[in-house]
């Protein structure tokens, strides 16, 4: 067998992931937040977009401001084949909420900062300078749930003072507000925070210096006997530990901006019928400026480079308003195929979701399974039950005794209404809500059950358990 170099001619086809594609790609994948920065960022670069105004008619629909058509002899594109058809194409079936001005339920107001709080108290004691940087080092080094992450000797260490100067300013520093700020762990932000009080009760601190696992645990009974006192007393005891702070800088926020779930799709129940409502109000929407398209219209006017850009940045701006319209064509079906898969859920609530799946959507509305992924992720529905997100409706399923199919949310409901219905003295242990299921028809294993109680973050019966 020779081997040899040539030239040879095969035709394949293979997907390529173009510029445009992968900007289609992303936009599904937006929420209407994202999607809103996304369209504005693009608006800067490119110069033929321009932000639609609109008309609003006395019956309250929203119109576009009508362009000033062009003469039909000086055309040298189809516009019509271009832009026509591209912002209607959803309108007729999908109702949009355009809210103008801004909102005071969407902005967010001014976070203060646990440090500089804490600086601004560290600047009434009458310090020196050295005092002064010890405290500014210990303030610093304190994390958003008010904890100091640094001992005091690694203080002395990068501060080069003496240890008991550290401690001394380090106590300063938990006598601040909020209580408990500047603790090193959970036992010693309680213990502050209880001698904060007036009156101390001495059992409550002695119960966090010595028993606060078993607090955690539920182990009442071992306390009990250690303490000499009832259970009652000491689950009493419990409950007033278990209203102090843990975390006493939570109030001030962490270092992300805190920031509100917006629906990108409203769903209203009007005359016993289920309407979508396309909440991307907050979106710019898009035309082509006339300026550009006179100089693309004119060409005898229009220098070759001049035109060549323009009609780079119209292809540019077409495909976008394109995606723009099928992501919410897309997200506008999906919603769609939510209600009729899932109408019971809308009518009577979460103990009758269904089990649903990607693929099954994807079939009744002939697209590829990833494309509902994308069309349905970080996005968040409004609903007559409440707010959900996308992902929420599509859960798996387990068989019952009926023969029919019952979604891991719809028996988590189940389960959580059970437990509300519980004695409180005699809590249902996980095996005697197997055996309920069981009753209803559903079955499944005891771990499995256990699992479920977690992710509802239920305690177990021992710590539900009051005396």
């Amino acid at each position: 067998m020779s081997l040899g170099l040539g030239l040879n001619l095969e035709q394949s086809q293979k997907l390529v992931m173009t510029p445009e594609l992968q900007q289609a790609i992303k936009i599904l994948q937006f929420s209407s937040t994202e999607l809103r920065d996304y369209v504005n960022q693009i608006i800067v670069e490119n110069p033929l977009l321009e932000i639609e105004e609109k008309i609003e008619r006395e019956e309250g629909e929203i119109e576009e401001a009508a362009a000033p058509s062009l003469e039909k002899k000086e055309e040298k594109i189809d516009w019509e084949k271009y832009v026509g058809g591209i912002r209607d194409c959803s309108r007729s079936t999908i109702r949009r909420e355009i809210k103008e001005g801004m909102s005071l339920e969407n902005s967010v107001a001014c976070e203060k900062n646990l440090q500089d709080y804490l600086l601004a108290q560290l600047g009434y004691l009458q310090l020196d300078c050295t005092e002064k940087r010890v405290g500014q080092y210990l303030v610093g080094n304190i994390n958003s749930a008010g904890y100091l992450v640094v001992t005091v000797e690694q203080t002395a260490h990068d501060m080069k003072v003496d240890k008991k100067q550290v401690e001394k300013i380090l106590k300063f520093i938990q006598n601040f507000d909020p209580a408990g700020v500047g603790a090193r762990s959970l036992q010693e932000c309680l213990t502050i925070q209880l001698k904060k009080e007036k009156d101390i009760n001495k059992d409550l601190l002695y119960m966090v210096e010595n028993h606060l696992e078993n607090i955690g645990a539920g182990k009442l009974k071992k306390i009990a006997i250690d303490m000499k006192l009832s259970v009652l007393q000491v689950q009493k005891n419990a409950d007033m530990i278990k209203t102090f702070n843990p975390k006493p800088g939570a109030s001030f926020g962490g270092e992300e901006r805190i920031s509100y779930i917006i629906p990108d799709v409203i769903i209203e129940c009007i005359k016993g019928e289920y309407v979508i409502i396309a909440n991307d109000g907050q979106i710019p929407q898009l035309n082509i400026n006339k300026t550009y398209r006179d100089v693309l219209n004119k060409s005898y006017n229009a220098d070759h480079d001049a035109k060549k850009f323009v009609e780079n940045k119209l292809n540019q701006a077409l495909w976008l308003i394109r995606s723009i319209e099928r992501r919410r064509t897309t997200i506008f079906r999906v919603t769609e195929t939510l209600i009729k898969y899932q109408k019971e859920f809308f009518d009577r609530g979460v103990r009758y979701l269904k089990p649903l799946t990607l693929k099954q959507v994807a079939e009744v509305i002939g697209v590829h399974e990833s494309t509902v992924s994308r069309a349905t992720s970080n996005k968040y529905i409004q609903t007559p039950q409440g707010m959900y997100e996308f992902k929420f409706f599509f859960t798996a399923g387990l068989n019952t005794e009926e023969g029919e199919s019952a979604s891991i949310e719809s028996i988590k409901k189940m389960m959580r209404e059970i437990i509300n219905g519980e004695e409180i003295r005699k809590p249902y242990s996980d095996q005697k809500l197997t055996e309920i299921l069981k009753e209803k028809g559903i079955c499944i294993a005891r771990r499995t059950v256990a699992k479920y109680r977690e992710e509802l973050k239920i305690l177990s019966a021992g710590q539900r358990r009051r005396y």
